[in-house]
């Protein structure tokens, strides 16, 4: 049995959406159907945020969009947390960058998108206005070395993108892949020194060569495919921002991003959902992906088994092809109760449990390796928490229906998918239940 032990450790990856498209379930309480449907309105230009709590599987929706939008149009998918931490070296950048400088590399990875599928022979004229231009931002003057590292950025960029044209019914998205120079990018992305606003005529010129270079793929593209395709910019990642007023300052308060002259999907953190500045985003149409809502509103001891099914449609159909009886349908509904309705926990149980029953060449799973897995995973959520975490979890498990404060506490265990909220009827909130298996909290 060990062989579909293997195949159910790699399908069950929590670092990202599934492999395979077939894999996915669909969400019940997902946006995914309504942002497509505002997509075809091919008379209005569209930028849309999607907020959502760390491994709710925005990541994974993104993509199915993705897949879904490239019949029509030509998407261009950018996780730019990965892209700072795996190529520029510098994951913490993510928390400083800029708008404007967010929009650079959004028109680079277009661009790089469209050098991957366009004819060879062509060239993008406006490309060097936009190197001039941030050249003009960067601490050095030297503009053919900056000319050359912006070159070695779009190369180093890792995307996906879809073709110019779509395959029959099976709209293509394939993964471009990175091609890293031997010399290091040390030109800084968020980490430039002073403060550069966006009415720094610098960065408006920057904005300016960015839509021109837009302008110029959109036209190519267009000649190349259909003419009303659209470049349409996915951007994951932003919703790992963690201070508050840096996402504000991002993703509600930007004129670069809105002046942006492409369609825009980008995430954004959780603590945005219930912030009054998520209604004066400018430009930008928010939607909320949370988990599912796996506890009964009426009592969080039990199960909702309508959410719960959501659960055990993500194991078959990941598992569709492997025997019968390698987990028992209470054990899929109990891990995925203890998920807290977050795909990524959900997964990662999964994961692990087929790591013991791998060991142990199991012909089915036991309900001591689920208790070993929740229960580690439950001891690593709590060391984490001090008496103020824990006295102001209480209190919400106590009266899950109360209003809440909005204090900077709630927001931290919100955002780290500590405290849950759920929406099922008005949305509530509740402790992970993974919390209510110990003795710090027990219901």
């Amino acid at each position: 049995m060990r062989e579909a032990w293997e195949h159910i450790h790699r399908r069950f990856d929590p670092m990202g959406p599934p492999a395979e498209s077939q894999w996915r379930a669909e969400r019940p309480h997902g946006p995914l159907r309504q942002i497509s449907k505002r997509l075809d309105r091919r008379f209005q230009h569209h930028r849309i945020l999607l907020s959502g709590t760390i491994g709710t599987g925005k990541s994974t929706e993104l993509t199915a969009l993705a897949r879904a939008r490239s019949a029509d149009d030509f998407v261009v998918f950018l996780d730019v947390q990965r892209h700072l931490a795996e190529v520029l070296n510098d994951g913490e950048a993510l928390q400083h960058i800029e708008a404007w400088e967010l929009a650079l590399l959004m028109t680079l990875a277009a661009f790089r998108a469209a050098s991957d599928v366009l004819p060879d022979d062509w060239r993008c004229s406006s490309l060097g206005m936009l190197e001039d231009a941030w050249s003009q931002l960067l601490p050095s003057a030297d503009t053919i070395r900056d000319r050359a590292e912006i070159g070695q950025l779009v190369g180093s960029m890792a995307l996906a993108t879809s073709d110019l044209v779509a395959d029959g019914a099976h709209s293509a998205l394939k993964l471009v892949e990175r091609v890293v120079s031997a010399v290091p990018w040390d030109r800084p992305i968020g980490r430039l020194p002073g403060s550069i606003t966006e009415q720094d005529p610098r960065v408006v010129n920057l904005i300016d060569a960015a839509n021109r270079v837009l302008g110029e793929l959109r036209a190519t593209i267009r000649a190349h495919s259909s003419p009303d395709r659209e470049i349409l910019l996915i951007v994951d990642g932003l919703d790992r921002i963690r201070d508050r007023d840096a996402a504000v300052r991002l993703l509600t308060r930007s004129d670069s991003l809105a002046k942006l002259n492409c369609w825009q999907i980008m995430t954004a953190p959780f603590a945005l959902r219930h912030d009054p500045a998520l209604a004066d985003a400018r430009g930008f149409v928010p939607f909320t992906l949370v988990n599912e809502p796996v506890l009964d509103h009426a009592d969080p001891t039990r199960p909702n088994a309508r959410a719960i099914e959501f659960f055990e449609d993500v194991f078959a159909q990941r598992t569709h092809d492997l025997p019968d009886g390698l987990f028992a349908p209470a054990q899929i509904a109990k891990l995925a109760f203890y998920s807290g309705g977050r795909v990524r926990d959900f997964v990662y149980f999964v994961q692990e449990i087929a790591g013991f029953a791998w060991d142990a060449d199991a012909d089915a799973v036991d309900d001591e390796m689920i208790e070993s897995v929740l229960h580690d995973r439950r001891r690593l959520i709590e060391s984490g928490l001090w008496k103020p975490d824990l006295d102001l979890l209480s209190k919400i498990a106590d009266l899950p229906h109360q209003r809440l404060e909005p204090t900077e506490n709630l927001k931290r265990l919100l955002t780290h998918g500590i405290l849950l909220p759920y929406p099922n009827d008005s949305e509530w909130f509740y402790p992970h239940p993974l919390l209510t298996l110990g003795p710090l909290l027990d219901p």
